[in-house]
């Protein structure tokens, strides 16, 4: 029989018989309890510990193709119960060893205050559950058990809101003292230089003086240091003056002119949302920071700019 496609054979593959032949007409095969897409397993028919048919399905989609693959397995599913696990491109079954890696791997400490890495964090650790109920993964069960012992206090921390409340409060707590020991250890240079003349050492290759190599390594562990300092949550991007250049911490540049005329608008309150700069678009503007594009740039940053091109007095001057 060939199959020519997705769904054709993925309902042949929940429904196939002993003595049918099959061949493919698309990228999706499938050989006695193995879905592939392409060449990789992305669905099993297995059994739990209870002696049910169940159906392993990959968490990952690769590809678009991949996807539609995937939805078409769900798709013609009759009746076995779901579990998702991990999966290798390429891999040909769902092996215990490469799953159980992939999430020790994922439930590695994070930074719980962002709800990404809560979401990703509960999500493994309740697929490290769900491996202690597939047959096929019992021969890891005293390392499962012992991995989910090792993260149950990091779980109940994440999905409790009371207590995750309290750890939020002490974590910022902590980020503050650390902020407030960092700005006093770089006090002299913080006072020593401008804050634009500080944002284009640390984001770039400027350094400030002809040096030695011990000299050399010193400021690269203070550049370490100041962006610790100027961006502890590692979600802003700056920007600095570069000749008739704006360069970014992203390694973008723009025209000044097309960023002066932007400053000059938001001076006057008239910068507006779905306003561009280059290719790049204006998303957001916040009391703290100005969106644009990919770019997050903290308004100590925006006034900065205004100050050292002269913006401001410009327009008082105007006025």
């Amino acid at each position: 029989m060939r199959l020519t496609n997705n769904y054709a054979v993925a309902h042949e593959f929940f429904y196939q018989t002993d003595n049918a032949n099959y061949t493919f007409g698309t990228n999706c095969t499938f050989n006695i309890d193995k879905f592939y897409s392409y060449g990789t397993c992305i669905g099993e028919i297995t059994e739990d510990i209870y002696g049910q048919r169940v159906l392993l399905i990959s968490d990952n989609n690769f590809s678009n193709t991949t996807s539609k693959h995937l939805s078409a397995l769900v798709s013609a599913n009759p009746y076995y119960k779901r579990y998702y696990f991990h999966q290798y491109i390429a891999s040909r079954g769902f092996y215990t060893n490469e799953i159980f890696g992939i999430i020790k791997n994922n439930l590695q400490p994070a930074k719980f205050t962002l709800k990404e890495n809560r979401e990703a964090f509960i999500h493994n650790f309740k697929m490290l559950k769900n491996m202690l109920l597939i047959k096929k993964f019992q021969g890891y069960k005293e390392e499962i058990i012992q991995l989910l012992k090792d993260n149950v206090k990091t779980y109940q921390l994440i999905t409790n809101d009371i207590k995750f409340k309290e750890y939020k409060k002490q974590e910022l707590i902590k980020q503050k003292e650390k902020q407030k020991k960092l700005k006093e250890e770089l006090k002299t240079f913080l006072n020593k230089y401008t804050y634009l003349n500080l944002i284009n050492f640390t984001f770039s290759d400027l350094y400030f003086n002809d040096f030695s190599l011990n000299e050399y390594y010193t400021q690269n562990e203070l550049k370490r240091k100041l962006k610790q300092y100027f961006n502890p949550k590692k979600d802003l991007s700056f920007i600095w003056v570069e000749g008739e250049k704006i360069k970014t911490s992203q390694y973008i540049t723009v025209d000044l002119k097309e960023v002066t005329a932007l400053l000059k608008l938001y001076l006057k309150g008239k910068l507006k949302l779905g306003m561009k700069i280059a290719y790049y678009t204006i998303l957001e503007i916040k009391p703290t920071y100005i969106k644009v594009g990919c770019h997050k740039i903290p308004i100590e940053n925006i006034n900065a700019l205004i100050d050292y091109l002269g913006l401001r007095q410009e327009q008082e001057q105007a006025a």
